[in-house]
C-alpha cells in the first residue's frame, strides 16, 4: 500500500550533492563488473557515478540505486527512461521505492483507456508532480515489473511529523540566520584577511549564480596552491589546478562528482588561512549561520546534518548567538533581542529533528529492500530514494553483500520546491499519534550523534 500518496517528499537534499564518500568495507567495481554486461548509460538520460563491491566476499545481488530528484520533471522523466535502459541491457524484475509501503505497481490501470490516451494522461501527472518516473513507466509500459515500497509506516509517519514542525520554523529560523549573516559579513570586512574574504565573496558570488562554479573551483585550488599545499588531496579538481600539464579539458568537469571534493577544499582553506583567534572564531560562526539559513529552507545534505552534529559536540547552540553578540557589541552593532537569543536552542533542536527522523529511516529501508529480493529471488533490483538516504543505505547494503551501483539521472532546472511542499501539506491526511509514534520521536535525541 502506498503511503498516502507521497513518495517523493522526504529525502530533501541538495541538488548536487550526489557522490558520497568511499564506503568503508566495499571495494571500487571496475566498469566490467556491473551485470558483467552493461554498457555506458546514455548521458542524456544520466551517469553511473560510483559503484561498490563488498570487500570480503562476491556479491551474489545487485542494486541499481538511483538518486532520486525529487519534484523534478526532467529527473523523472529520465528516471523512466532508466529503468527501461536496465531492463533492456538485463534483468530487472525488481524495482523498489521510498515512500511507499508494499506492493506499488500502477499496472493495472493499463486495461484504462488507448495507450495514446495513458500516455498522454501520464505525461501530464508527471509535469503536475502526481505521479513519479517509475509510475509514468509502469503505466505507458508493458513491462512485468515488481514494484515495492521499502518504507516502515511508522517511521515515514515521524518523518512527516518532524517536517511540518521544521517547516513551520521556517520564517523563524530565517531571521537567526539573516542576523547572524548581516553581523558575520560587516565583522569579516573588518577582522578577515584578503585571502579569506576572497574564498567568503566567492561563495556568496556562487549561492547567487550557478554558472560561477568552474571559476569558484579555480579560486580556490589556486588560493590552496598558493599556500603551498598539492592538490593532490582532492583528485577530482585536479584539472582546474594552474600547474598541471597538460591541463585536462574543463568539458570532462562533473559537478556532482566534484562537489564533495569542493565542500571539503573550501572548508581545509579556510580553516589554513584563518591564523588568528578572531578568525577563527568569525570563519565558525560564518559556516554555523550557513547551515541555519540552509534549515530554514531545508536544504540540509548529509554532511550538512553531520557539521552540525560536529559544532554541536563542541559548543551549545545558545552560546552561537552570544558569542556573536559579544562581538557585535564591540563593534557597535545592532544586537538581536534576549528573547531570540532564548529560543534559538530550542527552535534550532526541533528543526534539526526532522534529519534525525529521515536517518532513522535508512535502516528500515535497506532491510526491506533485501528482504523483498531474497523473497522474490531477484538477482537485481532498482532502488529509487532521495540522496540524503543514499550514502547510508548504500553502505548497509554491502555490508549484507550486495554490489551497489550509484545511478544519477540527468537533472533539469525545472524543480520547485514551493510546489512539491504545498503538495505535501495538501495530499497528507491529519497523522493520528500512536503510542509507536512517540515512541519512535523520543528515540531522535535533542543533540549529539544521529541514530544509525
Amino acid at each position: 500500500m502506498v503511503i498516502n500518496g507521497l513518495r517523493e517528499y522526504f529525502s530533501v537534499l541538495l541538488l548536487l550533492g550526489c557522490l558520497f564518500p568511499a564506503i568503508a568495507g566495499a571495494s571500487q567495481a571496475n566498469p566490467e563488473s556491473v551485470f558483467d554486461l552493461l554498457p555506458e548509460l546514455p548521458r542524456s538520460l544520466g551517469r553511473v557515478t560510483q559503484r561498490f563491491d563488498p570487500a570480503d566476499r562476491k556479491p551474489v545481488r545487485s542494486v541499481f540505486l538511483i538518486q532520486d530528484v525529487h519534484s523534478n520533471y526532467t529527473t523523472q522523466k529520465n528516471i523512466a527512461g532508466i529503468l527501461n535502459y536496465l531492463a533492456q541491457v538485463g534483468e530487472l524484475p525488481l524495482i523498489l521505492v521510498e515512500g511507499g509501503s508494499g506492493k506499488a505497481s500502477l499496472a493495472f490501470l493499463r486495461q484504462e483507456g488507448t495507450p495514446t490516451s495513458r500516455r498522454s494522461l501520464a505525461e501530464r501527472f508527471l509535469r503536475e508532480g502526481i505521479f513519479t518516473g517509475y509510475e509514468y513507466a509502469d503505466i505507458v509500459g508493458d513491462r512485468e515489473w515488481s514494484i515495492w515500497g521499502v518504507e516502515e509506516q511508522d517511521l515515514y509517519d515521524l518523518n512527516f511529523r518532524c517536517f511540518v514542525e521544521t517547516k513551520a520554523l521556517g520564517p523563524q529560523l530565517t531571521s537567526y540566520a539573516d542576523w547572524m549573516n548581516r553581523t558575520v559579513e560587516i565583522l569579516s570586512q573588518r577582522m578577515l584577511s584578503r585571502d579569506l574574504l576572497l574564498v567568503r565573496d566567492s561563495s556568496r558570488i556562487l549561492a547567487k549564480d550557478q554558472s560561477q562554479l568552474p571559476a569558484y573551483i579555480r579560486r580556490l585550488v589556486g588560493l590552496w596552491e598558493e599556500s603551498g599545499h598539492s592538490i593532490d588531496s582532492f583528485p577530482m579538481l585536479a584539472q582546474f589546478s594552474q600547474r598541471q600539464q597538460p591541463p585536462r579539458p574543463i568539458e570532462s568537469f562533473s559537478i556532482s562528482d566534484s562537489l564533495t571534493g569542493i565542500e571539503r577544499l573550501r572548508v581545509a582553506l579556510e580553516d589554513d588561512l584563518a591564523r588568528s583567534p578572531p578568525e577563527k572564531e568569525i570563519v565558525e560562526l560564518g559556516r554555523i549561520a550557513m547551515l541555519i539559513n540552509k534549515l530554514a529552507l531545508l536544504k540540509w545534505s548529509p554532511s550538512d546534518f553531520a557539521a552540525y552534529q560536529v559544532a554541536r559536540s563542541k559548543s551549545d547552540a545558545a552560546s552561537w548567538l552570544m558569542d556573536l553578540q559579544r562581538l557585535a557589541a564591540a563593534s557597535d552593532l545592532p544586537r538581536i533581542e534576549q528573547s531570540a537569543v532564548d529560543r534559538f536552542p530550542v527552535d534550532l533542536e526541533q528543526a534539526a529533528r526532522f534529519y534525525a527522523a529521515a536517518e532513522l529511516r535508512n535502516t528500515a529501508i535497506a532491510e526491506n529492500a533485501l528482504k523483498r529480493m531474497q523473497a522474490e529471488d531477484a538477482s537485481s533490483a532498482a532502488l529509487i530514494i532521495g540522496g540524503f538516504h543514499s550514502e547510508q543505505v548504500s553502505r548497509q547494503l554491502v555490508e549484507a553483500g550486495l554490489r551497489v551501483i550509484v545511478i544519477t539521472p540527468a537533472v533539469g532546472m525545472d524543480t520547485d520546491p514551493d510546489r512539491y511542499t504545498a503538495d505535501i501539506l495538501r495530499k497528507r491526511q491529519p497523522w493520528r499519534p500512536s503510542s509507536l509514534l512517540d515512541r519512535r520521536l523520543s528515540r531522535i535525541p535533542e543533540s549529539g550523534p544521529a541514530p544509525r
